[in-house]
């Protein structure tokens, strides 16, 4: 399962701006065993308002707001007691999303506050935290660090989270109300959205909601 374990990784790039997390399941309140890491008591999950209306997504968007990071996630049904937790969730810095004429799109955002990825050694199969911890200073930044505790990876990062991709993943398209972004693992991720004049709102299947400004 070291392809769950990265995918899992990647939604914490995300959280990521939640827009193309992957291998995520249902938004809890827990779920899964207890740990000694699991802050007490959970912060309760945001729950975000929004109505899909579709739109033309064309163009580039500055991120404004944000809602549905502050609290716990649990990652994978297929994982029990794998989870991301985060609080103080905000914006710093420039964060633009871009979907360009030629099907390419881009994303580069910046995110602050304190971030938990907890997943049980058992989902890992042959991967090690090293190997987590890697991923997510490959996807991320340097900040993470995976210690082993023996039976999970406890994966935290205090600080500022960043992504710049370079500002090309391979294509999207829209159906309806959803965006369809092919990522670089060639990984379909759907998500509904609503423009109104020159403000976008998306929402992906976990409940994360993000409100973009069109740029140009």
């Amino acid at each position: 399962m070291k392809g769950a374990a990265m995918k899992a990784s990647w939604m914490v790039v995300l959280c990521v701006c939640a827009l193309f997390a992957v291998g995520c399941g249902d938004d809890g309140d827990g779920g899964g065993e207890d740990n000694d890491s699991n802050p007490d008591p959970v912060p309760e999950k945001e729950v975000c308002e929004f109505e899909a209306c579709g739109g033309d997504p064309a163009g580039t968007w500055s991120l404004e707001g944000e809602c549905g990071f502050e609290g716990r996630t649990d990652i994978d049904p297929e994982c029990p007691g794998a989870f991301l937790q985060a609080e103080g969730v905000g914006l710093s810095g420039q964060s633009d999303l871009s979907f360009e004429d030629d099907g390419s799109w881009g994303l580069t955002y910046n995110l602050t506050g304190s971030f938990q990825f907890f997943v049980p050694k058992e989902c890992l199969g042959e991967a090690t935290c090293e190997d987590v911890e890697g991923r997510l200073h490959l996807t991320q930044s340097d900040n993470w660090a995976c210690p082993d505790t023996g039976e999970a990876c406890d994966c935290l990062n205090p600080t500022e989270t960043s992504l710049n991709d370079g500002g090309v993943r391979d294509s999207w398209r829209v159906e309806g109300n959803t965006i369809i972004a092919t990522d670089t693992d060639d990984e379909d991720q759907v998500f509904e959205f609503c423009i109104e004049g020159d403000t976008m709102t998306v929402k992906d299947g976990d409940g994360f909601v993000l409100t973009f400004s069109r740029a140009f």
